[in-house]
């Protein structure tokens, strides 16, 4: 992962997100990338195995991050628990 320089555009689009009165100098951001249109890593010998996003799935990625909302996230793999946002 690359550790991204904290531009003005960039502190200003954390500061949208979070707030204010987020301290930029206690935070670093690091490139990433959370889903694309390969085929999911480490899932050889699995029914996931080759597995690919659809583009749908991807523009719904897409879309949320532009409209500033958060995403609910698994915390681990029980899909019967309820997502958080924390």
């Amino acid at each position: 992962m690359k550790r991204l320089e904290l531009t003005p555009e960039l502190k200003q689009l954390i500061k949208d997100r979070v707030g204010e009165d987020v301290n930029l100098d206690a935070i670093a951001v690091f490139e990433s990338i959370s889903l694309n249109n390969k085929p999911l890593p480490g899932k050889k010998g699995t029914l996931w195995e080759g597995a690919v996003a659809t583009p749908l799935t991807l523009k719904q990625i897409n879309d949320s991050i532009d409209s500033g909302k958060s995403i609910p996230l698994m915390l681990d793999h029980d899909v019967r628990a309820m997502p958080t946002t924390r």
